[in-house]
């Protein structure tokens, strides 16, 4: 099959170049300082990627850790909605870590195992490749790196802990106006041009003009030492700047710690009452327990009272009948009798209720 001059059947066998071109397009664009670290990278791979024991353990880390291949998914309803074409999702997202950013991370990890490097260093925005890097960092025991810019580190803060989970080192990129690091970078800058301007003109005051070489009317020279008074002003300015920045870089660190210490006390506030809140619980349960034992105790009393009438009128009542003179038959002997071998009544009591009787039956 040919398409505008390209042969597909031979077009792999001859592209990339060595160069890494594919026609006029293609090449790699670094700078002079990383040339070396891609020479030795790909030196690296040329080599490795013909070893058996790569591709084996490359492939084995795509089935058994990643979940690869991922597999294509036929969207039926879809296809039916906009109708003629079929649609088909490689689901990429099934990838371990949810991204196909995990593929060559895990090949990069591999590569770097071989080269016996101690660390995996890279820059994220959304954090989806961070997460994949402290992934493969994580996976061959490797120190990792994350730079990510500070208004992404907000924006994705949940990949940011996955990132620092994983034992990434997440630094945080500032640049811009925006920050004070900044700021004062730009003002020693300054500061530093200005003393340099100053020392020039100095030179040019302190050296021994020729009167017939001297160019510089009065009005020049005026302008020069004007100038120099400003220059002089601007160095004072810049040093009031400086000194405004130190402050401030001084005070948004110490609003730092008192914000650390605020959330220290607020998470200890939060276990106080929820201490409190339990133990309000717990006073209220053990409230309504004691409300119920005064309620058993109370009728426990009432009970007790009552048996207590009952008992009292039953002494009463035997008491009478035991000591009655007038009973001629004697018919409460028995009951005595029994009570007696009962242990209910003792030898005195048998005692008292004779003499009582001895006596009723002498004054009747």
């Amino acid at each position: 099959m040919k398409m505008k001059d390209i042969d597909f059947e031979t077009y792999l066998k001859n592209y990339p170049t060595k160069d890494g071109y594919f026609g006029k397009y293609g090449g790699c664009y670094v700078s002079k300082e990383l040339q070396t670290a891609f020479d030795e990278i790909n030196k690296a791979y040329q080599t490795i990627c013909h070893s058996a024991q790569f591709i084996s353990e490359l492939r084995r880390i795509r089935t058994q850790f990643q979940g690869r291949p991922t597999p294509v998914y036929h969207c039926e309803r879809l296809s039916k909605h906009i109708g003629g074409a079929q649609i088909y999702l490689k689901r990429e997202d099934l990838n371990h870590t949810g991204a196909h950013k995990l593929n060559h991370c895990m090949g990069e990890g591999l590569l770097a195992k071989y080269l016996g490097k101690k660390k995996l260093i890279a820059e994220t925005g959304a954090g989806q490749h961070g997460v994949a890097l402290a992934t493969a960092a994580a996976y061959f025991g490797l120190e990792c790196e994350i730079h990510m810019g500070e208004v992404d580190i907000k924006k994705q803060s949940s990949n940011v802990d996955k990132m620092k989970i994983l034992g990434a080192k997440v630094i945080c990129v500032t640049s811009g106006n925006k920050t004070l690091k900044e700021a004062n970078k730009k003002s020693l800058e300054l500061k530093q041009d200005s003393k340099d301007i100053k020392n020039k003109i100095d030179k040019l005051k302190a050296s021994k003009l020729n009167k017939d070489n001297y160019i510089l009317s009065k009005d020049d020279k005026d302008s020069f030492i004007n100038f120099i008074k400003q220059v002089n002003n601007t160095n004072d300015e810049y040093d009031k700047i400086q000194t405004l920045s130190n402050t401030l870089i001084n005070a948004n660190e110490e609003l730092k710690n008192k914000d650390k210490q605020i959330n220290i006390l607020t998470e200890s506030n939060k276990a106080l009452n929820l201490r409190v809140d339990t133990l309000n619980n717990t006073i209220k349960e053990k409230d309504n327990e004691i409300s119920f034992l005064k309620s058993k105790i109370n009728d426990l009393k009432n009970t007790l009272d009552y048996f207590k009438e009952k008992f009292e009128k039953l002494i009463s009542l035997l008491y009478n009948k035991l000591h009655s003179w007038y009973d001629k038959e004697d018919k409460y002997i028995g009951v005595v009798n029994d009570m007696y071998e009962d242990n209910i009544l003792d030898d005195d009591d048998i005692k008292d209720i004779k003499l009582s009787k001895e006596k009723d039956d002498f004054e009747r």
